[in-house]
Protein backbone atom coordinates (compact mmCIF):
# COMPACT_ATOMS: atom_id res chain seq x y z
CA UNK A 1 0.00 0.00 0.00
CA UNK A 2 1.51 3.14 -0.95
CA UNK A 3 0.86 6.99 -1.15
CA UNK A 4 1.73 9.43 -3.89
CA UNK A 5 1.71 13.29 -3.87
CA UNK A 6 1.03 14.54 -7.36
CA UNK A 7 -1.09 17.33 -9.25
CA UNK A 8 -3.41 18.36 -12.41
CA UNK A 9 -5.24 14.95 -12.43
CA UNK A 10 -7.36 13.91 -15.02
CA UNK A 11 -9.92 11.51 -15.39
CA UNK A 12 -9.88 8.88 -17.87
CA UNK A 13 -12.31 7.91 -20.60
CA UNK A 14 -13.56 4.87 -19.32
CA UNK A 15 -15.38 5.24 -16.09
CA UNK A 16 -17.84 2.94 -14.05
CA UNK A 17 -18.92 5.37 -11.20
CA UNK A 18 -21.78 5.75 -8.97
CA UNK A 19 -20.89 10.14 -8.80
CA UNK A 20 -18.38 11.29 -11.45
CA UNK A 21 -16.69 14.43 -11.12
CA UNK A 22 -15.00 15.35 -14.85
CA UNK A 23 -12.16 17.02 -14.32
CA UNK A 24 -12.44 17.78 -10.80
CA UNK A 25 -8.74 18.17 -8.83
CA UNK A 26 -8.41 15.61 -5.81
CA UNK A 27 -9.61 17.11 -2.61
CA UNK A 28 -6.29 17.42 -0.40
CA UNK A 29 -9.01 17.84 2.92
CA UNK A 30 -11.77 15.47 4.18
CA UNK A 31 -15.15 16.89 5.14
CA UNK A 32 -16.23 14.82 8.13
CA UNK A 33 -14.65 11.68 8.77
CA UNK A 34 -14.58 10.39 4.86
CA UNK A 35 -11.78 8.69 3.76
CA UNK A 36 -10.62 8.46 0.36
CA UNK A 37 -8.55 5.36 -1.09
CA UNK A 38 -8.18 3.49 -4.28
CA UNK A 39 -7.41 -0.27 -5.33
CA UNK A 40 -5.81 -0.50 -8.35
CA UNK A 41 -5.95 -3.49 -10.39
CA UNK A 42 -4.18 -5.22 -13.61
CA UNK A 43 -5.19 -9.18 -14.47
CA UNK A 44 -3.12 -11.62 -17.17
CA UNK A 45 0.12 -10.09 -16.57
CA UNK A 46 1.78 -13.30 -18.24
CA UNK A 47 5.36 -11.98 -17.70
CA UNK A 48 4.78 -8.63 -20.51
CA UNK A 49 7.72 -7.01 -19.19
CA UNK A 50 8.90 -5.39 -22.44
CA UNK A 51 7.33 -1.72 -23.58
CA UNK A 52 5.77 -1.78 -27.31
CA UNK A 53 7.58 0.81 -29.26
CA UNK A 54 5.02 2.08 -31.75
CA UNK A 55 4.49 5.18 -33.72
CA UNK A 56 0.87 5.42 -32.57
CA UNK A 57 -0.03 3.83 -29.47
CA UNK A 58 -3.38 2.83 -29.21
CA UNK A 59 -5.67 1.23 -26.70
CA UNK A 60 -4.27 -2.12 -27.47
CA UNK A 61 -0.45 -1.26 -26.84
CA UNK A 62 1.46 -2.75 -24.59
CA UNK A 63 2.47 -0.81 -21.20
CA UNK A 64 5.18 -2.79 -20.63
CA UNK A 65 6.35 -2.79 -16.40
CA UNK A 66 8.91 -0.02 -16.86
CA UNK A 67 6.07 1.95 -17.62
CA UNK A 68 3.11 0.83 -15.75
CA UNK A 69 4.70 1.77 -12.56
CA UNK A 70 4.68 5.38 -12.97
CA UNK A 71 1.41 4.84 -14.37
CA UNK A 72 0.01 3.42 -11.14
CA UNK A 73 1.40 6.24 -9.28
CA UNK A 74 0.04 8.77 -11.41
CA UNK A 75 -3.63 7.54 -11.09
CA UNK A 76 -3.22 7.62 -7.30
CA UNK A 77 -1.76 10.54 -6.81
CA UNK A 78 -2.19 12.29 -3.24
CA UNK A 79 -4.24 9.00 -1.86
CA UNK A 80 -3.58 5.60 -0.45
CA UNK A 81 -4.26 3.02 -2.55
CA UNK A 82 -3.62 -1.08 -2.67
CA UNK A 83 -1.91 -2.41 -5.22
CA UNK A 84 -4.21 -6.08 -6.97
CA UNK A 85 -3.40 -8.54 -9.22
CA UNK A 86 -6.54 -10.86 -10.84
CA UNK A 87 -4.15 -14.03 -11.56
CA UNK A 88 -1.90 -15.46 -14.20
CA UNK A 89 1.02 -13.47 -13.29
CA UNK A 90 3.35 -15.99 -14.48
CA UNK A 91 2.91 -19.27 -16.75
CA UNK A 92 2.17 -18.75 -20.18
CA UNK A 93 4.79 -16.09 -20.40
CA UNK A 94 6.12 -13.63 -23.00
CA UNK A 95 9.97 -14.92 -24.01
CA UNK A 96 11.45 -12.70 -21.95
CA UNK A 97 10.33 -13.93 -18.48
CA UNK A 98 9.58 -17.95 -19.90
CA UNK A 99 13.16 -18.27 -20.46
CA UNK A 100 14.63 -17.62 -17.21
CA UNK A 101 11.55 -19.36 -15.58
CA UNK A 102 9.37 -16.06 -14.45
CA UNK A 103 12.05 -14.98 -11.68
CA UNK A 104 12.17 -11.85 -13.92
CA UNK A 105 8.15 -11.05 -13.34
CA UNK A 106 8.05 -12.29 -9.84
CA UNK A 107 11.22 -9.67 -9.09
CA UNK A 108 9.32 -7.10 -11.17
CA UNK A 109 5.70 -7.46 -9.90
CA UNK A 110 7.41 -7.11 -6.39
CA UNK A 111 9.00 -3.98 -7.79
CA UNK A 112 5.87 -2.67 -9.03
CA UNK A 113 4.37 -2.84 -5.34
CA UNK A 114 1.49 -5.55 -5.42
CA UNK A 115 0.10 -5.88 -2.26
CA UNK A 116 -2.52 -8.98 -2.70
CA UNK A 117 -3.55 -11.24 -5.71
CA UNK A 118 -5.89 -13.85 -6.83
CA UNK A 119 -4.25 -17.27 -8.00
CA UNK A 120 -4.43 -17.86 -11.94
CA UNK A 121 -4.85 -21.04 -13.94
CA UNK A 122 -1.62 -20.85 -14.55
CA UNK A 123 0.48 -20.92 -11.82
CA UNK A 124 -0.68 -23.64 -11.06
CA UNK A 125 0.90 -25.05 -14.52
CA UNK A 126 4.09 -26.89 -13.00
CA UNK A 127 2.20 -28.00 -10.27
CA UNK A 128 0.78 -27.05 -6.65
CA UNK A 129 4.02 -27.61 -5.27
CA UNK A 130 5.59 -24.99 -7.37
CA UNK A 131 3.19 -22.49 -6.51
CA UNK A 132 2.61 -22.92 -2.84
CA UNK A 133 6.79 -22.75 -2.78
CA UNK A 134 8.89 -20.89 -5.64
CA UNK A 135 5.78 -18.96 -7.05
CA UNK A 136 4.43 -18.06 -2.85
CA UNK A 137 7.97 -17.38 -1.51
CA UNK A 138 9.30 -15.41 -4.30
CA UNK A 139 6.40 -12.69 -4.40
CA UNK A 140 6.25 -10.05 -1.65
CA UNK A 141 2.14 -10.06 -1.12
CA UNK A 142 -0.18 -13.06 -0.65
CA UNK A 143 -2.10 -15.20 -3.28
CA UNK A 144 -5.22 -16.14 -2.59
CA UNK A 145 -7.60 -18.95 -3.18
CA UNK A 146 -10.75 -18.91 -1.65
CA UNK A 147 -12.13 -21.77 -3.41
CA UNK A 148 -8.96 -24.12 -3.95
CA UNK A 149 -8.23 -26.62 -1.75
CA UNK A 150 -5.88 -29.31 -1.54
CA UNK A 151 -7.31 -33.40 0.07
CA UNK A 152 -10.27 -31.46 1.36
CA UNK A 153 -8.25 -28.62 3.26
CA UNK A 154 -7.18 -25.38 1.81
CA UNK A 155 -4.37 -24.93 -0.36
CA UNK A 156 -4.39 -20.71 -0.64
CA UNK A 157 -5.80 -18.09 2.41
CA UNK A 158 -9.04 -17.19 1.28
CA UNK A 159 -8.79 -13.54 1.91
CA UNK A 160 -6.79 -10.97 3.51
CA UNK A 161 -7.39 -7.60 4.97
CA UNK A 162 -5.43 -4.25 4.32
CA UNK A 163 -5.98 -1.10 6.43
CA UNK A 164 -6.02 1.92 5.22
CA UNK A 165 -6.82 5.33 7.76
CA UNK A 166 -8.72 3.03 9.74
CA UNK A 167 -10.78 1.44 6.86
CA UNK A 168 -10.46 -2.13 6.44
CA UNK A 169 -10.80 -3.21 3.14
CA UNK A 170 -10.90 -7.41 2.75
CA UNK A 171 -9.66 -9.05 -0.59
CA UNK A 172 -10.98 -12.27 -1.28
CA UNK A 173 -9.63 -14.46 -4.41
CA UNK A 174 -10.93 -17.56 -6.54
CA UNK A 175 -9.92 -19.03 -9.66
CA UNK A 176 -11.95 -20.12 -12.67
CA UNK A 177 -13.44 -23.79 -11.82
CA UNK A 178 -12.02 -24.80 -15.24
CA UNK A 179 -8.45 -24.82 -14.16
CA UNK A 180 -9.25 -28.28 -14.05
CA UNK A 181 -9.25 -28.87 -17.58
CA UNK A 182 -6.00 -26.61 -18.40
CA UNK A 183 -3.52 -27.84 -16.32
CA UNK A 184 -1.71 -31.25 -16.46
CA UNK A 185 -3.77 -33.32 -14.04
CA UNK A 186 -0.61 -34.81 -12.40
CA UNK A 187 0.25 -31.05 -11.23
CA UNK A 188 -3.42 -30.82 -9.37
CA UNK A 189 -3.73 -34.33 -7.97
CA UNK A 190 -5.74 -34.04 -5.36
CA UNK A 191 -6.65 -30.09 -6.03
CA UNK A 192 -10.29 -29.04 -6.13
CA UNK A 193 -11.60 -25.82 -7.46
CA UNK A 194 -15.07 -25.08 -5.99
CA UNK A 195 -17.70 -22.51 -7.18
CA UNK A 196 -15.86 -18.66 -7.28
CA UNK A 197 -19.41 -16.94 -6.86
CA UNK A 198 -20.27 -19.33 -3.24
CA UNK A 199 -16.69 -19.27 -2.11
CA UNK A 200 -16.59 -15.47 -2.16
CA UNK A 201 -20.10 -14.83 -1.01
CA UNK A 202 -19.51 -17.00 1.59
CA UNK A 203 -15.82 -15.09 2.61
CA UNK A 204 -17.12 -12.03 1.85
CA UNK A 205 -20.19 -12.78 4.46
CA UNK A 206 -17.65 -13.89 7.17
CA UNK A 207 -15.56 -11.08 6.70
CA UNK A 208 -18.31 -8.25 6.71
CA UNK A 209 -20.07 -10.28 10.05
CA UNK A 210 -17.37 -10.52 11.87
CA UNK A 211 -16.45 -6.75 11.48
CA UNK A 212 -12.83 -8.05 10.05
CA UNK A 213 -13.90 -5.78 6.85
CA UNK A 214 -15.56 -2.75 6.49
CA UNK A 215 -15.05 -3.07 2.14
CA UNK A 216 -14.97 -6.38 0.33
CA UNK A 217 -13.08 -6.28 -3.31
CA UNK A 218 -13.46 -9.67 -5.19
CA UNK A 219 -10.37 -10.13 -7.12
CA UNK A 220 -11.42 -13.44 -9.65
CA UNK A 221 -9.88 -15.03 -12.16
CA UNK A 222 -13.12 -15.83 -14.51
CA UNK A 223 -14.45 -13.50 -16.82
CA UNK A 224 -17.14 -11.18 -14.44
CA UNK A 225 -19.33 -10.28 -16.91
CA UNK A 226 -20.35 -13.92 -17.18
CA UNK A 227 -21.01 -13.96 -13.14
CA UNK A 228 -21.45 -10.38 -11.82
CA UNK A 229 -24.88 -10.59 -11.36
CA UNK A 230 -24.33 -13.88 -8.39
CA UNK A 231 -22.57 -11.91 -5.94
CA UNK A 232 -24.13 -10.48 -2.72
CA UNK A 233 -24.01 -7.21 -1.31
CA UNK A 234 -21.39 -7.66 1.09
CA UNK A 235 -19.10 -7.44 -2.32
CA UNK A 236 -18.61 -4.25 -2.87
CA UNK A 237 -16.00 -4.15 -5.90
CA UNK A 238 -15.17 -6.70 -8.87
CA UNK A 239 -12.09 -7.59 -10.59
CA UNK A 240 -12.05 -9.98 -12.70
CA UNK A 241 -9.72 -11.91 -15.59
CA UNK A 242 -9.15 -15.37 -17.44
CA UNK A 243 -10.53 -14.24 -20.64
CA UNK A 244 -8.50 -11.39 -21.80
CA UNK A 245 -10.89 -9.05 -22.47
CA UNK A 246 -11.81 -5.81 -21.11
CA UNK A 247 -15.14 -4.62 -19.72
CA UNK A 248 -16.58 -2.88 -17.09
CA UNK A 249 -20.48 -2.37 -16.03
CA UNK A 250 -22.19 -2.35 -12.66
CA UNK A 251 -25.19 -4.38 -11.44
CA UNK A 252 -27.98 -2.62 -9.35
CA UNK A 253 -28.90 -3.95 -5.64
CA UNK A 254 -31.62 -3.53 -3.51
CA UNK A 255 -30.35 -1.60 -0.05
CA UNK A 256 -26.96 -1.10 -1.66
CA UNK A 257 -24.75 0.41 -3.77
CA UNK A 258 -24.73 -1.21 -6.82
CA UNK A 259 -21.58 -3.80 -7.63
CA UNK A 260 -19.25 -2.09 -9.60
CA UNK A 261 -16.71 -4.60 -11.84
CA UNK A 262 -14.16 -4.22 -14.33
CA UNK A 263 -11.89 -6.56 -16.11
CA UNK A 264 -8.75 -4.99 -17.48
CA UNK A 265 -7.93 -6.97 -20.75
CA UNK A 266 -4.18 -8.58 -20.61
CA UNK A 267 -0.53 -8.73 -20.54
CA UNK A 268 -1.15 -4.79 -18.22
CA UNK A 269 -2.26 -3.38 -21.24
CA UNK A 270 -4.94 -1.45 -18.98
CA UNK A 271 -4.57 -0.31 -15.58
CA UNK A 272 -8.12 -0.41 -13.82
CA UNK A 273 -8.18 1.92 -10.69
CA UNK A 274 -11.24 2.19 -8.50
CA UNK A 275 -12.03 5.30 -6.45
CA UNK A 276 -13.99 4.81 -3.08
CA UNK A 277 -14.99 7.48 -0.42
CA UNK A 278 -15.73 5.70 2.48
CA UNK A 279 -17.48 7.28 5.68
CA UNK A 280 -16.63 6.11 9.34
CA UNK A 281 -19.10 8.22 11.21
CA UNK A 282 -21.54 5.84 9.08
CA UNK A 283 -19.52 3.02 8.09
CA UNK A 284 -20.72 3.39 4.76
CA UNK A 285 -19.27 3.95 0.96
CA UNK A 286 -20.48 7.08 0.35
CA UNK A 287 -18.91 6.50 -3.59
CA UNK A 288 -16.96 4.40 -5.97
CA UNK A 289 -15.41 5.40 -9.13
CA UNK A 290 -13.70 3.03 -11.48
CA UNK A 291 -11.91 4.40 -14.27
CA UNK A 292 -9.22 2.35 -16.81
CA UNK A 293 -6.22 3.90 -17.93
CA UNK A 294 -4.21 2.59 -21.50
CA UNK A 295 -1.79 3.92 -23.87
CA UNK A 296 -4.05 5.39 -26.22
CA UNK A 297 -4.20 8.06 -23.75
CA UNK A 298 -1.70 10.99 -24.08
CA UNK A 299 -0.91 11.08 -20.29
CA UNK A 300 -0.19 7.83 -19.92
CA UNK A 301 1.88 7.75 -22.92
CA UNK A 302 3.77 10.97 -21.74
CA UNK A 303 4.40 9.46 -18.55
CA UNK A 304 8.29 8.81 -18.10
CA UNK A 305 9.48 4.83 -17.30
CA UNK A 306 10.47 3.83 -14.29
CA UNK A 307 14.25 3.94 -13.78
CA UNK A 308 14.73 0.74 -11.10
CA UNK A 309 11.76 -1.23 -12.94
CA UNK A 310 13.19 -0.29 -16.70
CA UNK A 311 17.04 -1.65 -15.49
CA UNK A 312 15.49 -5.12 -14.61
CA UNK A 313 13.48 -5.55 -18.16
CA UNK A 314 16.59 -4.64 -19.48
CA UNK A 315 18.69 -7.00 -17.91
CA UNK A 316 16.02 -9.56 -18.01
CA UNK A 317 16.05 -8.46 -22.12
CA UNK A 318 19.42 -9.28 -22.55
CA UNK A 319 19.39 -12.69 -21.01
CA UNK A 320 17.21 -13.88 -22.81
CA UNK A 321 18.31 -12.18 -26.56
CA UNK A 322 21.88 -14.38 -25.96
CA UNK A 323 19.50 -17.66 -25.05
CA UNK A 324 16.92 -17.04 -27.66
CA UNK A 325 19.34 -16.17 -30.62
CA UNK A 326 19.40 -20.05 -31.68
CA UNK A 327 18.33 -20.90 -35.19
CA UNK A 328 15.92 -24.29 -34.71
CA UNK A 329 14.79 -24.54 -37.63
CA UNK A 330 13.52 -22.64 -40.91
CA UNK A 331 9.84 -21.62 -42.48
CA UNK A 332 8.86 -21.08 -46.16
CA UNK A 333 6.45 -19.01 -45.58
CA UNK A 334 4.66 -17.54 -42.41
CA UNK A 335 1.78 -19.02 -40.30
CA UNK A 336 -0.26 -17.17 -38.90
CA UNK A 337 -3.75 -17.70 -35.91
CA UNK A 338 -7.15 -17.14 -36.14
CA UNK A 339 -8.13 -13.30 -36.23
CA UNK A 340 -11.58 -11.31 -36.27
CA UNK A 341 -11.90 -8.61 -39.01
CA UNK A 342 -9.97 -5.90 -38.64
CA UNK A 343 -8.25 -6.78 -35.56
CA UNK A 344 -4.59 -8.71 -34.82
CA UNK A 345 -3.91 -12.52 -35.36
CA UNK A 346 -4.82 -14.44 -32.24
CA UNK A 347 -8.09 -12.33 -31.94
CA UNK A 348 -10.11 -15.09 -32.33
CA UNK A 349 -9.73 -18.61 -30.99
CA UNK A 350 -12.92 -20.12 -32.42
CA UNK A 351 -11.65 -20.13 -36.33
CA UNK A 352 -9.15 -22.92 -37.77
CA UNK A 353 -5.78 -21.50 -38.45
CA UNK A 354 -2.87 -22.62 -40.10
CA UNK A 355 -0.59 -22.27 -36.99
CA UNK A 356 -2.63 -24.77 -35.14
CA UNK A 357 -2.59 -26.96 -38.19
CA UNK A 358 0.75 -26.50 -38.08
CA UNK A 359 1.40 -27.30 -34.61
CA UNK A 360 -1.03 -30.64 -34.74
CA UNK A 361 1.02 -31.85 -37.95
CA UNK A 362 4.80 -31.62 -35.68
CA UNK A 363 2.77 -33.14 -32.37
CA UNK A 364 2.36 -36.36 -34.44
CA UNK A 365 5.65 -36.10 -36.23
CA UNK A 366 7.57 -35.18 -33.39
CA UNK A 367 6.44 -38.43 -31.14
CA UNK A 368 6.49 -40.96 -34.39
CA UNK A 369 9.91 -39.93 -34.82
CA UNK A 370 11.15 -39.93 -30.90
CA UNK A 371 9.61 -43.11 -30.00
CA UNK A 372 8.77 -45.37 -33.03
CA UNK A 373 4.55 -45.62 -32.23
CA UNK A 374 2.29 -44.88 -35.31
CA UNK A 375 0.25 -41.91 -34.51
CA UNK A 376 -2.70 -41.47 -35.92
CA UNK A 377 -3.97 -38.06 -35.47
CA UNK A 378 -2.41 -34.87 -33.98
CA UNK A 379 -4.31 -32.32 -31.71
CA UNK A 380 -3.69 -28.44 -31.06
CA UNK A 381 -5.91 -26.46 -28.88
CA UNK A 382 -6.03 -22.75 -29.97
CA UNK A 383 -5.47 -21.25 -26.52
CA UNK A 384 -2.25 -23.29 -26.95
CA UNK A 385 -0.55 -20.78 -29.06
CA UNK A 386 0.50 -17.13 -28.11
CA UNK A 387 2.32 -16.02 -31.53
CA UNK A 388 2.80 -16.29 -35.28
CA UNK A 389 5.54 -18.19 -36.72
CA UNK A 390 7.93 -16.09 -39.01
CA UNK A 391 9.15 -16.77 -42.72
CA UNK A 392 12.25 -17.63 -42.87
CA UNK A 393 14.87 -18.78 -39.73
CA UNK A 394 12.93 -19.90 -37.10
CA UNK A 395 14.83 -19.37 -33.48
CA UNK A 396 14.46 -20.77 -30.11
CA UNK A 397 13.05 -17.60 -28.90
CA UNK A 398 10.14 -17.27 -32.13
CA UNK A 399 9.45 -21.18 -30.53
CA UNK A 400 8.77 -20.45 -27.15
CA UNK A 401 7.31 -17.47 -28.01
CA UNK A 402 4.48 -19.39 -29.88
CA UNK A 403 4.28 -22.33 -27.21
CA UNK A 404 5.30 -20.78 -23.58
CA UNK A 405 3.99 -23.25 -21.39
CA UNK A 406 6.70 -25.89 -20.77
CA UNK A 407 4.25 -28.82 -21.99
CA UNK A 408 5.02 -31.59 -22.85
CA UNK A 409 3.65 -33.66 -25.93
CA UNK A 410 1.73 -37.18 -25.35
CA UNK A 411 0.25 -39.41 -27.00
CA UNK A 412 -2.67 -41.51 -25.96
CA UNK A 413 -5.86 -43.87 -26.90
CA UNK A 414 -9.34 -42.36 -28.00
CA UNK A 415 -12.06 -43.94 -29.51
CA UNK A 416 -13.76 -42.60 -32.72
CA UNK A 417 -16.34 -40.97 -30.09
CA UNK A 418 -14.09 -39.03 -28.23
CA UNK A 419 -13.01 -37.44 -31.06
CA UNK A 420 -16.47 -36.61 -32.17
CA UNK A 421 -17.06 -35.36 -28.45
CA UNK A 422 -13.85 -33.02 -28.74
CA UNK A 423 -15.14 -31.43 -32.31
CA UNK A 424 -18.99 -30.65 -30.28
CA UNK A 425 -17.10 -29.29 -27.58
CA UNK A 426 -15.64 -26.66 -29.25
CA UNK A 427 -18.51 -25.17 -29.24
CA UNK A 428 -19.50 -23.64 -25.76
CA UNK A 429 -22.90 -21.31 -26.04
CA UNK A 430 -22.65 -18.58 -23.63
CA UNK A 431 -19.41 -18.43 -22.55
CA UNK A 432 -17.08 -15.77 -23.16
CA UNK A 433 -15.25 -17.70 -26.56
CA UNK A 434 -18.41 -19.03 -27.64
CA UNK A 435 -15.99 -21.19 -29.67
CA UNK A 436 -12.75 -22.68 -29.58
CA UNK A 437 -11.48 -24.40 -32.44
CA UNK A 438 -8.64 -26.78 -32.40
CA UNK A 439 -6.02 -27.67 -34.67
CA UNK A 440 -5.96 -30.91 -36.77
CA UNK A 441 -3.25 -32.48 -38.32
CA UNK A 442 -3.44 -33.20 -42.08
CA UNK A 443 -5.43 -35.81 -43.60
CA UNK A 444 -8.39 -35.50 -40.72
CA UNK A 445 -11.02 -33.64 -42.40
CA UNK A 446 -15.07 -32.70 -41.19
CA UNK A 447 -17.54 -31.50 -41.79
CA UNK A 448 -20.02 -28.94 -39.73
CA UNK A 449 -23.10 -26.82 -39.36
CA UNK A 450 -22.65 -24.08 -36.89
CA UNK A 451 -26.17 -22.94 -36.93
CA UNK A 452 -26.96 -27.00 -35.30
CA UNK A 453 -28.07 -27.52 -31.91
CA UNK A 454 -25.54 -27.93 -29.25
CA UNK A 455 -23.60 -31.75 -29.71
CA UNK A 456 -25.43 -32.29 -33.06
CA UNK A 457 -22.88 -29.76 -35.03
CA UNK A 458 -20.58 -32.40 -36.61
CA UNK A 459 -22.02 -34.30 -39.42
CA UNK A 460 -18.96 -36.23 -40.68
CA UNK A 461 -15.57 -37.06 -39.86
CA UNK A 462 -12.90 -38.86 -41.95
CA UNK A 463 -9.29 -39.49 -41.36
CA UNK A 464 -7.16 -40.12 -44.92
CA UNK A 465 -10.72 -40.57 -46.36
CA UNK A 466 -12.38 -42.83 -44.27
CA UNK A 467 -15.23 -42.45 -41.82
CA UNK A 468 -14.01 -41.93 -38.19
CA UNK A 469 -15.78 -45.31 -36.23
CA UNK A 470 -16.89 -44.54 -33.23
CA UNK A 471 -16.12 -47.70 -32.14
CA UNK A 472 -12.29 -48.17 -32.92
CA UNK A 473 -9.55 -47.18 -31.52
CA UNK A 474 -6.88 -43.97 -32.29
CA UNK A 475 -3.64 -42.97 -31.53
CA UNK A 476 -3.64 -39.35 -30.71
CA UNK A 477 -0.67 -37.06 -30.17
CA UNK A 478 -1.21 -33.70 -28.01
CA UNK A 479 0.07 -31.24 -25.95
CA UNK A 480 -0.22 -32.33 -22.24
Amino acid sequence: MSKFRRFGRLLAATTVSATIVVGAPVAFAQEGDVVDFSVTNITDFHGHLSFEETEEPGANSEMGAAKLKPLIEYVNQDQEFIMTTSGDNVGGTAFVSAVANDEPTLDILNLLGVDVSAVGNHEFDQGHEDLTGRIVEGSDYPILGANVTLNGEPLLDASKVIEVDGVKVGFVGTVTTLTKNKVAPSAIEGVEFTDPVAATNAEADRLTESGEADVVVALMHEDVEQYAEGFNNNVDILFGGDSHVRSSGEVAREGALPLYWAQGHEYGKVLQDADIKFNKDTNEIESIEINQWDRSMPEVEALEPDAEVAARVAAAEAEAKALGAEVVGQMESATFRGQDAGAGSGSNRGVESTLNSLIADANRASLEQQIGVDIDLGIMNAGGVRADLPEGDVTFEDVLTVQPFGNSVAYGILTGQDILDALEAQWQPGASRPRLALGMSAGFEYVYDPSAEQGERVISATLNGEEIDPAADYTVATST
